[in-house]
C-alpha cells in the first residue's frame, strides 16, 4: 500500500513566478521493504527581457531513493540524501517556440559521491 501527501503553492506577477512543493509518500510493501519518501521542491522565474526568462529550480531529496538509479533521464544515487539544482535560459522565438539551455547539477550528502553535473538543450513547441 502507498500514501502520498503532496502540498503545492504559487505566487505570480506579470515578471515573476515562485513556487514550492512538498510531497511525502509512504511505501508499505508485503516483503518488509517498507520506506517513506519525502522531498520538497521550490522554483523561480523571472523576466529578463522582452522574450528572456531566467529559471531556477531546487529540489531537496530528504530520504535516499532506492529506486533512484532507474531513473532514466537523470539517476540518483541509491545510497544518499541529495538535492538537484537547475538554471537557465528561456528564450521565446515566438509565442509557439522556446529554447531553453540549462545546466543541472546533483550534489549529494554523502562525501564519497562526486557531483553529477548535465548540460541541457531543451526545444518547448507547442502546436
Amino acid at each position: 500500500m502507498t500514501t502520498t501527501w503532496h502540498g503545492f503553492g504559487a505566487y505570480r506577477t506579470e515578471a515573476l513566478r515562485v513556487g514550492l512543493v512538498y510531497e511525502a509518500q509512504q511505501v508499505d510493501e508485503e516483503r518488509g521493504r517498507d520506506r517513506t519518501l519525502r522531498y520538497v521542491s521550490g522554483f523561480v522565474v523571472g523576466r529578463a527581457g522582452e522574450k528572456v526568462n531566467l529559471f531556477g529550480r531546487v529540489d531537496r531529496l530528504l530520504d535516499p531513493n532506492p529506486r533512484g538509479a532507474s531513473i532514466a533521464y537523470i539517476p540518483f544515487a541509491t545510497t544518499s540524501k541529495a538535492t538537484l539544482w537547475i538554471a537557465g535560459l528561456d528564450l521565446a522565438m515566438n509565442d509557439r517556440v522556446h529554447f531553453m539551455p540549462n545546466i543541472e547539477l546533483v550534489t549529494y550528502d554523502a562525501d564519497a559521491l562526486d557531483t553529477d553535473v548535465y548540460l541541457r538543450w531543451t526545444f518547448y513547441v507547442t502546436f
